[in-house]
């Protein structure tokens, strides 16, 4: 006579416990598959990254950081701008800076606070000469930080092709700078 089936019987001789071995080990190879396929999407990411793309998405998150120009001079600040060659920061003392890209020796984010990757294309809009000419017109007080470490301050009167034109507001002196050799320009 034929009777019930027992549990070992049902499963081809296979006991729940090792059922459930199999399934856990089944799960931790996914969750490895998982981590390797992640980090090589990190990787791929991080391959791709430009410096434009990372002061990007560091303006997109308004994350504070501090950026060296090749002046040596430390400037923090949230990005606000991204030009076809310079970056504006809005500092917290309530300065705005333009930094060159060519210029930019590091960029630090605010410690804590993660590092984006920057694998974005970015579409660029404004060049600094631009910029700086727009600004001209109303005579504002900079200090322009050259790539040499030279400090100019006084008020932005002209931007040229490659020159820009400040005069010192402590000799009157008009004194002259190529754009090519700006560093940092500070914007009180």
């Amino acid at each position: 006579m034929v009777g019930p089936l027992d549990a070992d019987d049902a499963t081809g001789g296979t006991s729940d416990r090792e059922l459930q071995d199999l399934i856990d080990h089944a799960r931790r190879d996914d969750a490895v598959d998982l981590r390797r396929r992640a980090h090589w999407l990190d990787r791929q990411a991080a391959a791709g990254a430009t410096l434009a793309g990372l002061l990007v998405d560091l303006g997109e998150r308004a994350q504070l950081v501090a950026v060296t120009s090749g002046s040596a001079r430390q400037v923090r600040g949230v990005v606000v701008t991204l030009g076809t060659d310079f970056c504006g920061l809005r500092c917290a003392n309530g300065e705005r800076a333009m930094v060159a890209l060519a210029a930019i020796g590091t960029v630090r984010p605010e410690p804590g606070t993660g590092h984006p990757v920057g694998d974005r294309t970015v579409h660029h809009a404004a060049s600094l000469a631009g910029e700086l000419a727009e600004l001209a017109a109303g005579s504002p007080s900079v200090s322009v930080h050259t790539a040499t470490g030279e400090a100019v301050t006084g008020e932005l009167r002209a931007v040229g092709v490659d020159l820009l034109t400040v005069v010192s507001v402590t000799t009157g002196d008009a004194i002259s700078v190529p754009l090519a050799n700006v560093a940092d320009i500070a914007l009180p």
